[in-house]
């Protein structure tokens, strides 16, 4: 008899992952919508998003509404996530592209998470805060970070999930290791 094939999450039996104060879980977005507004239409994608209470996001940064926000990703380019997929209608004024499925969403959090994240990114982790969201390499991936409350979320394509729960196993273990030896 032949197996079944069965719809998995990127990072299904990857995470979650915990070690000392860190956590590292899975975020499954209900909708991730790519946006990129045609030449000289972002004021008007703006207009249309805000009727969700978003905007376009400026460069490295997030804009957030209730069950939304909007992720700078690139130049001329943003992810819209929310919690279910929103009528954008952004028809003749912004190409758009379902995403959703492509992408792994992880959120890293405990006391320290800084240091975790110093060890897979060049980037100063404190400008990983509320409000911004940048595009960096995350071990050797390139990845979507984000800021929230209380840690970082990290978005990578599909395909590198595996390789993403490893690295941030390792790296939050051996924080997590080092913090206990002190």
């Amino acid at each position: 008899m032949a197996d079944i094939l069965r719809a998995q999450s990127p990072f299904s039996g990857r995470l979650p992952v915990t070690a000392g104060p860190f956590k590292a879980v899975e975020v499954i977005p209900g909708s991730v919508m790519s946006v990129a507004p045609y030449r000289g239409q972002q004021a008007a994608v703006s207009k249309a998003l805000s009727h969700h209470g978003l905007r376009f996001p400026d460069a490295g940064e997030a804009v957030e509404a209730a069950h939304a926000a909007a992720l700078w990703t690139g130049l001329d380019e943003c992810f819209v996530i929310s919690d279910a997929p929103l009528p954008l209608n952004l028809d003749g004024i912004a190409a758009v592209t379902d995403q959703t499925d492509g992408w792994g969403w992880l959120r890293l959090t405990g006391a320290g998470w800084q240091e975790v994240m110093a060890r897979l990114c060049p980037v100063d982790p404190a400008l990983m805060v509320p409000g911004r969201a940048l595009r960096s390499e995350v071990g050797h991936m390139m990845a979507i970070v984000y800021g929230v409350t209380d840690g970082v979320i990290v978005c990578v394509m599909r395909s590198f999930a595996g390789t993403m729960a490893h690295d941030i196993s390792v790296a939050l273990t051996s924080v997590a290791a080092q913090k206990e030896m002190e």
